[in-house]
């Protein structure tokens, strides 16, 4: 039974696996292509190899041009190469098997055995080469991740931020941008450690991810201070996202599981708009924060006067 269930869960893995590889190279069209030409060119040199009209040292050549290109392939796509090659061989040794069998010539035989190898040498050179992509997908992904919130970090806000103006340009679409700041958030830590402070600011990442769609871009850019990036969205609407954002937190965080405050804690947003207030990332950060700044004043004096 134990055995069952292990290669149950091998071979669900190894679709899944799979699967995430095919969707994620059939997503680019030169890859496509790729595997078009692979497979044709694969069938000429079958053809080649199978055909009357070449002597066998012809022949050979043709069978280390296969090897060639299928490792190759398995190397630079991965799995859909792979697999693409797993089936091209076996036509390919099965068609020479019918003529060995036909024939009698044991040359026919080795160009199978050969085919063969070609296909198992393509799997394992193609599994080892989408492993080490996905590592290195990994560490990228981990380059551009803030490590203590896991959202996105500053690098990837600055660059994000540049991607996203260029589109709204080119579409002529609005974006609007959000900074945001945890009022009195050194206190946190004063009273209640850094460990609680770190455990806060895992809660208000995971807040904002929860009150923004899937489309926005919420990134850590140090310390309290977070920012959101909103494409297609006009002044109007980022206004009251961040209107609703502010009036929201004091509630997340305090019904926190873990919560260790006794005292709930607020934000101050400051809002830009793309290209009402300014048509660069550059100018458009420093207006967000400029009213990031006059929120945050705003919201020292309330509480000043509340005292």
């Amino acid at each position: 039974m134990k055995i069952r269930v292990s290669l149950g869960r091998f071979f669900r893995q190894a679709a899944d696996f799979t699967a995430e590889s095919f969707k994620r190279s059939f997503s680019k069209k030169p890859a496509v292509l790729a595997y078009v030409l692979l497979i044709l060119l694969c069938a000429l040199l079958f053809g080649g190899i199978v055909s009357d009209l070449f002597t066998r040292t012809q022949r050979l050549i043709f069978s280390g041009s296969i090897f060639a290109v299928c490792l190759v392939s398995s190397i630079v796509y991965g799995i859909p190469a792979v697999v693409l090659t797993i089936l091209v061989n076996l036509l390919g040794a099965s068609f020479t098997m019918r003529y060995f069998h036909a024939t009698g010539d044991w040359y026919y035989l080795s160009i199978s055995v050969f085919q063969l190898t070609t296909a198992v040498s393509s799997v394992i050179i193609g599994v080892l080469a989408d492993s080490q992509k996905s590592k290195t997908e990994t560490h990228e992904q981990a380059s551009l991740t803030d490590a203590l919130t896991e959202v996105y970090n500053v690098r990837f806000f600055h660059l994000r931020l540049d991607e996203e103006i260029t589109r709204a340009a080119r579409k002529a679409d609005p974006l609007t941008l959000l900074l945001i700041d945890v009022n009195a958030f050194k206190s946190v830590n004063d009273n209640y450690g850094h460990v609680e402070g770190d455990r806060v600011l895992r809660d208000i990442a995971s807040y904002l991810r929860l009150s923004v769609r899937i489309s926005d871009v919420v990134c850590r850019c140090g310390g309290d201070e977070f920012a959101v990036i909103l494409p297609d969205t006009n002044r109007k609407t980022g206004t009251y996202i961040a209107q609703r954002i502010a009036a929201g937190v004091p509630e997340y965080i305090m019904t926190s599981p873990k919560n260790g405050l006794s005292t709930p804690l607020y934000l101050s947003v400051g809002i830009s708009t793309f290209p009402v207030d300014a048509d660069e990332r550059t100018p458009l950060i420093e207006r967000a924060d400029r009213e990031l700044y006059k929120a945050k004043n705003e919201f020292y004096t309330n509480r000043g006067a509340d005292a």
